[in-house]
């Protein structure tokens, strides 16, 4: 299966891998937290290994995410960087059918750094705002098998929706409130404010009669 993968999909055979086995690996296994990346060697060697490392700790996922970041410049991903489960879905090859949209290797660089905080500053609040309410470590193990961020990477990505009150971080007092993303604590609830931002309410479906 994989000699056919090469041969007729170059492109594609990584990204088919990390897509399709990674979720029956970590099942397989038992553990909750995963991470999984291709590691390309310096130089002129063609060989890739992957390189999976599984835990039932979050916080042990999360420090190996710091370590990739701070050492992984062979390290490489094939999926959407900030995450890659249903926000995702209409770039999936699965549903589109086109072997092209995802197929760039992201590497731990600033490239990647930016465009990681960017998307996730998009979509996190928007997760929020569709529960209302929720624990930032609650996010944070939800969402931590499907992205390549660490957690200080998710928190500068709430940063600004904090600041600007868009999204309310508060102490487990119920009292204390951060001013920015970055001084969110693990024990922190995420909030979304009474008067939603006009780009966080949900669309009404259309009725039969609309259509």
């Amino acid at each position: 299966m994989l000699k056919e993968l090469k041969a007729h999909q170059p492109r594609n055979w990584q990204y088919l891998i990390q897509r399709h086995l990674s979720e029956g690996i970590k099942q397989e296994s038992g553990a909750q937290y995963m991470t999984v990346f291709f590691i390309r060697p310096a130089g002129s060697n063609p060989m890739a290994y992957w390189f999976i490392h599984l835990a039932n700790n979050y916080r042990a996922n999360d420090v190996m995410k710091k370590i990739h970041w701070k050492y992984g410049n062979n390290f490489s991903h094939m999926l959407s960087p900030s995450s890659f489960f249903g926000y995702d879905a209409n770039r999936d090859i699965a549903v589109t059918g086109q072997h092209d949209l995802l197929l760039d290797e992201h590497h731990f660089d600033d490239a990647t750094d930016d465009r990681v905080r960017g998307e996730l500053s998009e979509l996190l609040p928007k997760q929020v705002y569709e529960v209302e309410r929720q624990p930032f470590l609650g996010l944070m193990s939800g969402l931590t098998n499907y992205t390549m961020a660490d957690e200080f990477r998710v928190k500068q990505a709430l940063d600004i929706a904090v600041a600007t009150g868009d999204l309310l971080a508060v102490g487990k007092d119920g009292k204390t409130r951060r001013r920015k993303g970055t001084s969110i604590k693990s024990s922190d609830i995420l909030i979304a404010p009474p008067q939603s931002p006009i780009f966080f309410v949900p669309q009404l479906k259309k009725s039969s009669s609309e259509n």
